[in-house]
């Protein structure tokens, strides 16, 4: 639980302490107003039962790049 789902260039930044990732759960994640804007809010029918998957998945599907920090 919690563990971002990392995508298959997972390793194109690490040398700048970020993991590339396809989804991950919203335990301290951040999104710009205007992904949120473009992409629209979780899907409340979803709560605590996959809205975070299926939201970053959708932020990705949008063009917007996930990453995991590691710092």
């Amino acid at each position: 639980m919690n563990i971002p789902v990392l995508s298959l260039e997972w390793n194109a930044e690490v040398d700048h302490g970020i993991v590339k990732a396809n989804s991950a759960s919203f335990v301290s994640t951040l999104f710009s107003r205007g992904a949120i804007y473009q992409v629209g809010f979780p899907i409340t029918q979803f709560f605590i039962w996959g809205d975070d998957v299926e939201f970053t998945q959708r932020m990705a599907k949008a063009g917007f790049s996930n990453y995991f920090v590691s710092d």
